[in-house]
């Protein structure tokens, strides 16, 4: 997609929720790194750290231990409901077979670092989709970012917490087309 605009980069981007098994690439996903840290940064302070899982093992885990803590929140988040047969179903894997999991890491209590690695996080995945590859914010996994056990599978340093996991492989099927935008609802202030 080199001669693409930035623009059709932008109005073509899907979600990916079916990959294929080729592996990314690692030189790749340092690329795709290196290109989420020219995101804007508040002060300069380049406050992310990344880590890039390939390892299918520790997706397997990390996919297991993520149901279970989804499983236990259904209480106390209603609208996850809906899920619930998924979480339940030894099949089902929140990362859709993704070959890569990149996370990105922000500062704990650092609202403003929070908001720099969501920028970054940006950056990442329509650099992966300028490259014709797949991708797709796992929120399901933001809902287990406490476990000490997760934390350690996914290499998350002392002192950071998860903010950003993206999933980055070749799509296996063509994302459908996104339901109609609403027009953005803006106040000029002239």
């Amino acid at each position: 997609m080199s001669d693409v605009s930035f623009d059709q980069v932008i109005r073509s981007r899907r979600t990916t929720r079916a990959y294929r098994e080729e592996p990314v690439p690692e030189a790749t996903l340092s690329e795709l790194v290196e290109l989420a840290t020219l995101a804007p940064t508040a002060m300069g302070l380049q406050p992310w750290r990344f880590s890039i899982i390939t390892n299918r093992d520790v997706l397997t885990r990390v996919n297991e231990g993520v149901k279970q803590a989804c499983l236990a929140m259904l209480a106390q988040v209603p609208e996850m409901e809906r899920f619930r047969s998924a979480f339940e179903n030894p099949e089902y894997d929140i990362f859709y077979g993704a070959p890569a999991l990149v996370v990105i890491q922000g500062p704990c209590g650092n609202q403003i670092g929070l908001l720099d690695c969501l920028l970054a996080a940006e950056n990442l995945i329509l650099a992966a989709h300028a490259r014709g590859l797949g991708s797709c914010f796992m929120g399901f996994l933001l809902m287990a970012r406490e476990s000490q056990e997760i934390r350690r599978a996914l290499a998350v340093e002392d002192g950071y917490e998860i903010v950003a996991p993206i999933t980055v492989g070749a799509s296996d099927a063509i994302p459908q087309t996104p339901p109609e935008r609403e027009p953005a609802h803006i106040a000029w202030v002239r």
